[in-house]
């Protein structure tokens, strides 16, 4: 396990469970008989002492006797920090205590400290020694060496093999503390991630309907008003026929635009919808425009975006014939070519300059404020072919002023037939 500096700069409380630390050192303390407890790299108990003897408690409770017990302990801990292994020293009231200190992946971490336990028998002197400690530390005659006479008698290696037993456990939960806590981490991490992705999903969803909707704006008032003008002179002038037919295109019109809103279509879906455009043009523009739509019947179940060819002949009416004064032809080619499909709309109108085709491919609604329906058409068109094909896709626009404007999509069409 790699060592993470930010978790080892962190408490040892905050990286492990310290009930199941202290029912660990408990259940150490009552197997082996020793006194137990755990301190972090500060010195400070992180568990409570357990099998605590009665006469480290009696120390204890006098202020000077507390005083020497905390120096004792960071006094034998330094030790064991600078000899990297297990030490051991008698302290101020003769009994034995041993320190291992706890090293995760290199990094110190705390100490285990156990012992108040005797290697020998005590001395003849014992009990001068004992009076002499009660009187420095303020404690009742006698109750001292009553106490010292409870205190176990184990051998050097019994006490140290258990201190590196308790080392051992001590370590492993450390560990599996840190690796939990990684584990937390990480798995904080990926929800975030997901969250990011979803969030950044959701927003290019929107996105593209704003795109769409955009689009689809593109069968704009102007020229919904001037259709309805011409139902209504229609049905002032002409008999019911003329009247119905441009009204049932017009309807057609409509509902394929608000139903095909944010789906496919098929190519024959959409040159049907192109159809009854231009049979709506037709009744305003007469004579003036004219079209004719040349493609293979092997390609007209070809899947591609909804609304894909409808703006491209709009564009090619308002910019290209309704300006001329004698209108002119729209064109549209579809046909197989080197294992694509190549979709042509083509008219005979006022063309367009070099600098202005630039301008239109280079087209950013981000990075300008201007509203040019030529530019966003074809940019709205080609950036959901490019989305729908997965990049696959191509468009071109060449023209020749004053005489003819052709806008090609290049489209992967084996690629879609092969599945």
């Amino acid at each position: 396990m790699t060592a993470d500096k930010h978790i080892f700069s962190m408490k040892l409380k905050e990286i492990i469970d310290l009930q199941v630390l202290q029912q660990m050192q408990d259940k150490f303390a009552r197997a082996t008989g020793l006194a137990s407890v755990i301190v972090n790299k500060e010195g400070e108990p992180m568990t409570l002492y357990s099998n605590y003897t009665r006469y480290c408690q009696l120390i204890h409770s006098s202020p000077l006797g507390r005083k020497r017990c905390t120096e004792c302990d960071i006094n034998l801990g330094n030790k064991a920090l600078q000899s990297k292994k297990i030490a051991w020293h008698i302290c101020h009231g003769g009994l034995v205590d041993v320190s291992s200190p706890i090293v995760v992946n290199g990094i110190y971490i705390g100490q285990v400290m156990c012992g108040q336990v005797l290697f020998d028998k005590p001395g003849k002197d014992i009990a001068r020694e004992m009076e002499k400690r009660e009187r420095e530390l303020g404690l009742p005659a006698g109750v001292l060496m009553e106490r010292f006479e409870e205190i176990s008698l184990i051998t050097p290696k019994h006490l140290f093999d258990c201190a590196e037993l308790l080392t051992i456990i001590g370590s492993y939960i450390v560990e599996c503390g840190i690796k939990s806590l990684k584990e937390r981490e990480l798995h904080e991490k990926e929800i975030q991630i997901m969250e990011i992705k979803a969030s950044r999903a959701h927003m290019e969803r929107t996105l593209k309907e704003l795109e769409l909707k955009t689009l689809q704006s593109q069968v704009n008032p102007h020229f919904l008003f001037n259709a309805l003008n011409t139902i209504a002179r229609c049905a002032m002038f002409e008999n019911a026929d003329s009247t119905e037919d441009i009204t049932y295109n017009l309807a057609q019109l409509l509902r394929y635009s608000l139903r095909k809103i944010d789906t496919y279509a098929t190519l024959k879906d959409e040159l049907d919808h192109v159809k009854n455009y231009l049979s709506i043009q037709k009744k305003r523009f007469g004579e003036r425009i004219k079209f004719r739509i040349n493609v293979r019947p092997e390609v007209l179940s070809f899947k591609l975006p909804a609304m894909t060819l409808q703006p491209l002949v709009e564009n090619s009416i308002i910019h290209g014939l309704e300006p001329k004064r004698k209108g002119g032809m729209i064109v549209i080619n579809g046909k197989i070519r080197s294992k694509k499909l190549l979709i042509e709309v083509i008219d005979s109108g006022m063309g367009i300059s070099e600098a202005r085709i630039k301008e239109i491919l280079k087209y950013n609604p981000k990075e300008t404020g201007q509203v040019q329906s030529t530019c966003i058409g074809l940019a709205n068109v080609r950036k959901r072919l490019v989305h729908f094909f997965n990049n696959q896709a191509e468009m071109r626009v060449e023209s020749e002023e004053n005489y003819w404007t052709k806008i090609s999509m290049i489209l992967p069409f084996e690629k879609q037939y092969s599945g």
